[in-house]
């Protein structure tokens, strides 16, 4: 009888811990020798009360001898989240994926990891990364953790200290805002956070973009908040994956002098049969967005000629007109353009949507209009009106 409850008892644990299989990933703040270190004695511990033991020979306690003992915070929370998990979930060290200071790239809707030299997946369910420490100022993590909001299939940032309020207003924060309509509106998306830089690391971002986008055209563009045409290339990766001195020449033009981890985005490139460029106002009474003109941008310079651009610089290497544009807009762009201004809470702004060879209207981005764009008659009254009724809606707000 005894024997037999034992037996249903490990049956139960067992179902259970198939049940609440977890893919768990730990986020390291460690230098190179503790993690070598750390690695080598979660190797030889055959149990979570292992932990403790090693606690109590290896860490500083501050009244005794401190010779050759462990003073990393970081590495004594990590000890314990060994002991917690192996305890409470049955999850040893050996199934726990260490990440130190790895590259993730959020691409499309999922999110790939830099683990074992090659990028893994972590779309399934139960999936965390977790750590006790960590600065999340980053947008990649906001992006990520509203990804990851949407359903439970998706991996999960836990943290004691999570802060994931990304404040700075720029292109890739427009781009997260209306993620829900990825599919519809953008298309293929990629954002990296390359925390090391090597030309091997570019090689695998490229390849990673072909093998899930089923595409070797990508445009490479920077997210600052001010004109960035000059940080926009578009790559054949054909040409890139075994060639090093052009992967240098991307280390050295986009990657090196990244001022955050992800400041960098990767989008389709669309074969182009229209650009447009609409203006609104957000009606202060109304709370509705006003549509004052419309111009559309004419590229004069040919796709075979945009390879060899070092940037995308409007007017030097790149020919464009403008025209104003005063037939029926498309009711659906009109809408989608409404769209992506209210999910980023925009007064005054510009939506820029492409239609591609195939007659879809993919966004492009919002301006801020660094300079003045008008033609005569109407156009330069609509223009007017607009800005009239901005600082219009500004005084109202003040009363």
């Amino acid at each position: 009888m005894i024997k037999n409850k034992i037996v249903k008892e490990k049956l139960i644990k067992n179902v259970l811990v198939e049940k609440e299989k977890m893919n768990i990933y730990y986020l390291c703040g460690f230098s190179l020798s503790e993690k070598n270190n750390f690695e080598k004695t979660l190797l030889i511990m055959s149990s979570y009360e292992d932990v403790d033991k090693y606690i109590d020979e290896n860490f500083v306690i501050f009244w005794r001898d401190n010779l050759g003992k462990h003073k990393s915070w970081f590495i004594f929370e990590a000890y314990l989240f060994v002991k917690y998990m192996w305890k409470e979930h049955w999850v040893k060290p050996s199934e726990i994926k260490w990440l130190y200071n790895s590259n993730m790239v959020i691409l499309n809707d999922d999110l790939y990891v830099f683990y074992n030299w090659k990028y893994e997946s972590t779309y399934w369910k139960n999936t965390y990364f977790f750590t006790s420490r960590g600065a999340f100022d980053d947008v990649f993590w906001t992006f990520w953790d509203k990804i990851s909001s949407r359903d439970d299939k998706y991996a999960r940032l836990i943290s004691t200290n999570k802060d994931l309020e990304y404040k700075r207003i720029e292109k890739i924060t427009h781009i997260m805002n209306m993620y829900e309509k990825r599919e519809e509106l953008l298309w293929d998306f990629m954002l990296p956070l390359m925390k090391s830089k090597s030309l091997y690391d570019i090689w695998k971002l490229l390849e990673l973009w072909v093998k899930v986008t089923w595409k070797v055209e990508v445009v490479m563009k920077w997210s600052h908040w001010v004109d960035n045409w000059e940080l926009i290339k578009l790559i054949d990766i054909n040409d890139y994956l075994w060639v090093d001195d052009r992967l240098e020449y991307l280390y050295l033009k986009f990657f090196n002098y990244l001022k955050t981890y992800s400041n960098m985005y990767f989008v389709n490139y669309y074969d182009i049969e229209k650009e447009q460029r609409l203006y609104f106002s957000r009606n202060f009474h109304t709370k509705e967005y006003d549509l004052y003109s419309v111009k559309e941008k004419i590229n004069l310079t040919w796709k075979y000629e945009l390879y060899d651009k070092i940037s995308f610089s409007t007017w030097g290497n790149i020919k464009i007109r403008w025209e104003l544009w005063d037939n029926d807009i498309w009711e659906e762009l009109l809408k989608n353009a409404r769209y992506v201004l209210s999910k980023n809470n925009m007064d005054a702004w510009t939506a820029e949507f492409i239609k591609d060879i195939d007659w879809n209207w993919r966004f492009l981005e919002i301006n801020c209009l660094g300079w003045g764009l008008m033609f005569d008659w109407q156009d330069k009254e609509n223009i007017k009106n607009r800005t009239l009724g901005i600082w219009d809606n500004i005084f109202n707000r003040y009363k």
